[in-house]
Order: structure tokens, then sequence, then C-alpha cells
């Protein structure tokens, strides 16, 4: 009672549409599915386009975002800036700021000038950053090629009471011959 008008399924007991005027509401079922360019929807909201499936969400004075699927995979897309935000592309690698982060599980591109690529604020008893590297290659590479900054920057504020070097090497197998440290420079080496 009080909807306007009012759609039932001849067998889904939660299959039903109501419309209440008054509200503007359109209310679905539990059971009901809406499809936007299917006749057979799968889900409770399928929508199926030729090339693309978008929603859009566009709130006045705020960004025009596009929401979906197409050719690059899932996208965020910012459509005042008319730019990719976030791609997940269908072998499930990120991008942030990269259309086609086909390179790598984690790609992030087109970082604004004075912003970080990256950042981790890290406040608990742990590492802020861990990689087990079970590979044979490096673990880290930084590669610094064009760049007139540095490769590493470590910089400490922790008092006398710190009980950790700021820098630490382990190697904790008896069997390893290699150096712990190798420092290759063509270049000129302070201390």
């Amino acid at each position: 009672t009080g909807y306007d008008v009012k759609f039932f399924g001849d067998t889904a007991t939660n299959g039903y549409m109501l419309w209440d005027e008054s509200r503007d509401d359109l209310i679905l079922g539990s059971s009901s599915r809406l499809g936007i360019g299917t006749t057979t929807p799968d889900r409770q909201l399928s929508i199926v386009g030729t090339s693309t499936a978008y929603m859009n969400f566009d709130a006045t004075s705020y960004v025009d975002w596009l929401i979906g699927s197409a050719s690059e995979g899932f996208i965020f897309y910012d459509g005042n800036a008319t730019a990719y935000r976030m791609v997940i592309n269908s072998s499930g690698n990120v991008g942030i700021g990269d259309s086609d982060p086909s390179e790598a599980k984690l790609s992030i591109d087109s970082v604004a000038s004075g912003d970080y690529g990256l950042s981790v604020v890290q406040a608990q008893n742990t590492q802020a950053v861990y990689i087990d590297n079970n590979g044979t290659n490096s673990a880290l590479a930084i590669e610094n090629t064009g760049s007139t900054g540095r490769g590493i920057y470590v910089y400490s504020n922790m008092n006398a009471s710190a009980e950790e070097s700021l820098v630490n090497i382990v190697v904790d197998n008896t069997l390893f011959d290699q150096p712990a440290l190798t420092i290759d420079n063509d270049g000129v080496v302070t201390a």
C-alpha cells in the first residue's frame, strides 16, 4: 500500500517493482534483477554494452566519474580531466595513472609535481614495507637514469635511546660467500 505503481512477477514472491511518486523512489524486491542493455540480467544489476559498459557518477561541482568495463579493463575514469585514474586489466594488473599496466602487478604513473609516487605511514611495531624475494633477481631495483636526485635517501630523527641502527644488513647463512654490501661507482665516492 502507499505506492503509485506496482509490478509483481508471476512466480517469484519477492520479484516486484514499486514506484512512489511522492518521493520519486523506485524499489525492487530482493529477488528482482535490473538489466541495462540486456534482457537477461544475471545479477541484481547487470550493465551490458557492445564495447563498453559504464556507470556515471556526476555530482555538481565535483569529479564526473565513469566506472565500468572497457577495452583497457575495469576502469575509473575522470570525465573532468579526461584521464584514466585507475585501471585493472584482464591479468589483474593495477594501473594508477597508467591506462596500460601490462608491465607490473602495480604500476603508478603520471605522478603530479610535488606528490609522492607512494607514501606509507607506519605507526605499528613491524616493517612498513616487506618484500619476500624468492626469485633469482633483485628484490628492489631503483633506476635513477636521467634524474639529478638521489637514488636512495635515508633520514632519521631518532634520539640517543634508539635501539636499532639506521641501516641494518643481516646475512643469516654461513654458506653465503658474497659481500654483504657492494658499491660500484664510476664517479666520486664520499663517506
